[in-house]
């Protein structure tokens, strides 16, 4: 099929635009194109540029950004070089523009790439000359005119799958891995859309790691860890978000593997674009995947209208047509090294925030908490006012360690779930387990030991006895189907999207967790990586842990069962200055405690009370700790009977359905005899786009004649 065959069919020479579609049926097969009056009706509602689709990459030197584009597209658009190898040589903010000519007498559109310098910023220097480039384009490019901000049509935050690691504990400025100083920079930048979703977390090198998997002896097994260390990724990336933009849903992470012998330096192989893509172990395509995100978060419709813009870009990045890239213009240099000097703001220590629990009560009070997934945070859904928000001290002190069970006392069954509800205290904790999608806690043996300190500094709760949720939130409520076991995906989504329950009470503090494991479960429970152990701990990163820490130490004693309790994990939560302290004294504390001792006092009183110091700056949501409270939204007054018995029906059999399937076991992948790597289908992704403005612009067409 040509070019004009599948374009879209809309009659526009007497000037229709989308406010009166009525002047064309595409059902017919009248044939036209678009006018500039329907791209400047779809820019005002998607505040997308009406003639320019932007795509801006972000992420650290080496970790793919052109490389994903390229193999995405199936040509060698944007240049590898230096910045790919061996670090970034340009400080430039760089544009790679395609151009899309438009089908009859439809205006032409152009697609742009835009490359930012990697964020292998490894000086106070480097950070601050990245943020400024990045800030000065905002400015530059995305201005605010009559109140109205114009946004890229789709980011690509990108980073390695080696890079993914814990920060969210750090305070934003402080963020040590790849993902979160990218993501720090995106959030100063301003060019997030609060409104409409236009990030998507690529991570690359997905399949670079795959050897640490070859103690598993199948490759179902192989697949199963490499999904769950994938959820945890995933797990860790949204925490990060959640630091920096906790009004925003999860934004949707994609995996793929760029590694492909046909991409060089010098060109590219002349049967590129039939080269095949690696299956990931998830049954995603890769690349695919990110073909599919990118379209989703195009279509996803505001105020009634599509990004016709980015779509029509989207049927270029389907590669389904040969690009003539040496006729392409030259890379644009959108802002220049020079530009940032004058701009870089003096570094500040500061916290990002004035207040550390306002920040934790903006972000936690009053929103809502999936009990299901273990998800905290989709939206804020009740009616809240300053002076219903109540804040006191509290009066408990740092308790002793105390030894909290063996792995058999430990392990949470999700299927102790009496009179339909549930142990949300350490659903809430499991949560944050990085070991995988089960929330299921378990140790790695009965012979690894527990000892948990915490603190709770404040309590915030809601004043109002009976708290009322916000008019949106009941519209959507309303807009529910009855609850029904032969259709429950409309309810599943529901709780997906917006959570269970509401968090009307919070407990601010910190604690510490330190999990004794013994030398012969090693081998079996983690890893050697980086001269350390890494482990997927035994359950508890709950409380909402958001720091981890391994390591070896030995005990005085020479003994053979003192030899075997070398090895330790310790989990902080909160005074995130005192972490590398901490690890040290307690490492060297807990070496030498001796087995089955129920309590022990802090080591060092010192370091004690310079956490508890920490903690006045920096506490963190307690979220196990029985001082929270969550009240399941069926509970809530505004909503009448049938809305609470569906609610309430509805949770009751998403959960235990949840709960037998993490009784199984870890999360198996379904099993899988095709191909390893398959092709792209770029004429059918093509085709797809193409289908989807036709679908609408049918259905606008239809709902513009009944309304006459």
């Amino acid at each position: 099929m040509s070019d004009s065959e599948d374009s879209v069919s809309i009659n526009s020479e007497d000037g229709c635009s989308i406010a009166s579609l009525a002047c064309s049926d595409p059902a017919k097969g009248q044939s036209g194109a678009f006018t500039q009056a329907t791209l400047l009706d779809s820019g005002r509602a998607t505040r997308r540029d009406p003639f320019r689709a932007i795509v801006l990459l972000l992420g650290t030197s080496g970790h793919g950004k052109s490389t994903t584009i390229n193999r995405l597209i199936g040509h060698n658009l944007l240049k590898i070089g230096r910045s790919e190898l061996q670090g970034s040589t340009t400080k430039d903010i760089e544009r790679v523009n395609i151009f899309v000519p438009g089908h009859h007498s439809s205006p032409s559109l152009t697609l742009s790439f835009d490359d930012t310098p990697g964020t292998d910023d490894t000086t106070n220097e480097d950070r601050a000359t990245n943020s400024s480039l990045l800030r000065i384009y905002s400015n530059r490019y995305f201005p605010t005119k009559d109140g109205r901000r114009v946004y890229p049509n789709i980011i690509l935050l990108i980073a390695a799958w080696a890079s993914i690691n814990e920060d969210a504990h750090n305070a934003p400025h402080q963020f040590t891995s790849a993902l979160g100083k990218s993501m720090n920079q995106l959030h100063d930048s301003g060019l997030v859309d609060h409104e409409r979703p236009n990030v998507i977390v690529v991570v690359t090198k997905s399949l670079s790691d795959w050897s640490q998997f070859d103690d598993l002896k199948t490759e179902r097994e192989k697949d199963a860890r490499w999904v769950t260390e994938a959820d945890g990724r995933r797990r860790i990336i949204t925490a990060i978000q959640r630091r920096l933009f906790p009004r925003l849903r999860p934004w949707k992470v994609v995996f793929i593997e760029n590694q492909d012998n046909s991409f060089t330096d010098d060109g590219i192989d002349r049967g590129v674009r039939r080269h095949k893509f690696p299956v990931l172990p998830n049954r995603e395509t890769s690349h695919q995947n990110l073909f599919d995100a990118m379209r989703d978060l195009i279509i996803e419709p505001s105020n009634g209208m599509l990004d016709i813009t980015g779509l029509h870009a989207l049927r270029v990045v389907s590669g389904a047509k040969r690009l003539k890239t040496k006729s392409l213009p030259p890379p644009e240099i959108l802002v220049h090294k020079s530009d940032a000097q004058s701009d870089i703001l003096p570094p500040s220590n500061a916290p990002s925030h004035p207040n550390r629990t306002s920040e934790l009560v903006e972000s936690y009070l009053g929103v809502t908490f999936n009990a299901i997934t273990g998800d905290f945070g989709r939206t804020r859904v009740l009616k809240l006012k300053p002076q219903s928000i109540k804040t006191f001290g509290a009066d408990s002190q740092l308790e002793d360690f105390r030894r909290l069970s063996s792995s058999t006392g430990a392990k949470v069954d999700k299927s102790t779930h009496i009179g339909g509800e549930v142990d949300v205290h350490a659903v809430a904790g499991a949560g944050f387990h990085y070991a995988g999608g089960s929330n299921s806690l378990s140790l790695h043996s009965d012979d690894d030991e527990v000892y948990d300190s915490r603190i709770v500094t404040k309590k915030v709760y809601i004043g109002d006895l009976t708290p009322r949720l916000t008019p949106e939130f009941l519209d959507i409520i309303k807009e529910l189907p009855r609850w029904s076991i032969r259709s429950p995906e409309p309810h599943r989504n529901f709780f997906s999207m917006y959570g269970t329950h509401v968090i009307l009470r919070m407990a601010i503090g910190g604690h510490v967790r330190v999990v004794v494991h013994d030398h012969h479960d090693i081998g079996h429970a983690g890893q050697q990586r980086e001269g350390g152990v890494h482990m997927s701990v035994p359950g508890l990163q709950a409380a909402g842990v958001t720091a981890t820490a391994t390591g070896t130490y030995h005990r005085d004693s020479g003994s053979e069962r003192a030899r075997a309790r070398e090895h330790f994990t310790i989990h902080r939560s909160g005074g995130a200055r005192m972490a590398a302290q901490l690890s040290d004294v307690l490492g060297k504390h807990f070496a030498n405690v001796d087995r089955g001792v129920n309590s022990c006092p802090w080591p060092v009183s010192a370091v004690r009370t310079k956490w508890m110091k920490a903690l006045q700056d920096d506490p963190e949501f307690l979220k196990d700790d029985k001082t929270t409270e969550y009240k399941p939204l069926w509970g809530l007054s505004d909503l009448n009977a049938q809305q609470k018995e569906d609610l309430h029906a509805a949770f009751n059999y998403l959960y235990f359905q949840s709960t037998a399937k993490s009784i199984e076991g870890p999360l198996q992948p379904p099993p899988y005899s095709g191909p390893k790597e398959v092709e792209m289908s770029r004429a059918k992704n093509k085709k797809s786009i193409s289908r989807t403005i036709k679908d609408f612009f049918s259905k606008a067409f239809k709902r513009s004649g009944e309304s006459k």
